[in-house]
């Protein structure tokens, strides 16, 4: 199993780790300090928005997880969230709020628990063939 150590990865995840690993860097960067960097950057905009949230009434709509969640993925998701967007509105403008709530709300939660079961299998397939054996090549007894 060892001899697999070093095959590539999901490409999902092949992609997101070139961030961490340094691309586009400014000179003289490394990645810790970029990662330290965002991480702050990302932390004092949590805090100020949920103390937006918290003293300024417009701002009741904020809900800082979800929008990080929906910042991170945006560079794969945003064509789905622009039709799920349009659809919501046409749907709420034709069957009206309640009935919106009743069956859409029911359905989006499907469509996503079912978007979430389909990664699943490649989330394990990778585990089993990628992350233990480099876990193994890593252990020396």
């Amino acid at each position: 199993m060892a001899t697999n150590a070093n095959g590539g990865s999901w490409w999902p995840w092949l992609i997101q780790a070139r961030y961490h690993r340094g691309h586009g860097m400014g000179a003289g960067m490394t990645p810790s300090v970029v990662l330290w960097l965002l991480y702050g950057v990302g932390f004092a905009i949590g805090i100020a928005l949920y103390l937006l949230k918290t003293y300024v009434p417009f701002f009741w709509f904020i809900n800082v997880p979800a929008l990080h969640v929906g910042m991170t993925l945006a560079n794969y998701h945003w064509l789905t969230s622009l039709i799920a967007l349009v659809i919501k509105f046409v749907a709420t403008r034709t069957v009206g709020i309640k009935r919106y709530e009743e069956y859409v709300t029911s359905a989006a939660a499907g469509w996503v628990i079912g978007y979430g079961a389909a990664w699943l299998p490649a989330m394990l397939v990778n585990f089993f063939t990628v992350a233990i054996p480099k876990m193994q090549a890593l252990w020396i007894p």
